[in-house]
């Protein structure tokens, strides 16, 4: 693998010397369980020169000591949704830029973004009624405003998509806790507005539909297989090497 590497990272580190300052940020997406964290050890593990940013998930457990936000989320929607979208969009903002500001890295890899916090989770909760239209308007307007005025904007997005049924058989194989609750039905409403995103884009503000996606058949096992895991990287790559 490292051979293989060798060239692409002469390539890759001359592009990146005529970019800004702050690495641009590449965002892993996809459905809950789909293995966007491993998916992110993968790439950090492969790729030369590059950060990798994880979703926070120990702050949704623990709010500064304040409380559970996922198990109140979950323990009642209708009162705790939008809180909870607000909260995850300001703490993923917050890890990657905090994140970008403290590296020499050339490329970033962040572990989801807050726009599937708003576009899929938040557009899901607020069509099924667990979010009002002032909740949903007020979050459509703090996602862009971090958006807009933070370093850390999209170059890209890789989408790992799967079955539903895949996603929730991961779910199930890494007992996290909190998720018992998560359904088949919930694994397909994901399903059916990350496909609407980034590969009908459809329902989305134009200036995200304007930036590239890398679809990444997740279905195959690139935790375990080595030919997989070579195959994701490649694409990985020229995605990367095609937008520097």
């Amino acid at each position: 693998m490292n051979k293989k590497i060798s060239l692409f990272a002469t390539t890759f580190l001359f592009f990146i010397s005529l970019t800004a300052t702050t690495p641009p940020c590449f965002f892993i997406e996809g459905a809950t369980g789909v293995g966007k964290t491993t998916f992110v050890q993968l790439l950090e593990k492969n790729l030369p020169n590059v950060t990798a940013i994880y979703e926070p998930v120990e702050t949704f457990f623990d709010v500064n000591g304040a409380g559970n936000m996922l198990e109140l989320f979950w323990s009642n929607p209708q009162r705790w949704t939008f809180t909870t979208n607000a909260y995850i969009s300001l703490m993923h903002q917050q890890a990657a830029e905090t994140r970008i500001k403290n590296t020499s890295a050339s490329v970033a890899f962040v572990d989801r973004s807050l726009y599937a916090d708003c576009y899929v989770y938040g557009k899901m909760a607020h069509l099924q009624g667990t979010m009002n239209n002032l909740e949903w308007e007020i979050l459509q307007q703090l996602v862009t405003w971090l958006g807009t005025n933070g370093t850390a904007g999209p170059r890209g997005f890789i989408y790992l998509q799967t079955s539903p049924q895949t996603a929730l058989d991961r779910v199930r194989a890494r007992s996290r806790a909190g998720e018992e609750v998560l359904s088949l039905q919930y694994e397909e409403q994901l399903d059916t507005f990350y496909r609407k995103w980034f590969v009908e884009q459809k329902d989305i503000p134009s200036s995200l539909a304007q930036i590239p996606v890398l679809i990444i058949d997740a279905t195959q096992n690139f935790k375990d297989d080595p030919v997989v895991q070579q195959q994701c990287i490649d694409q990985v790559k020229a995605f990367i090497e095609k937008l520097l």
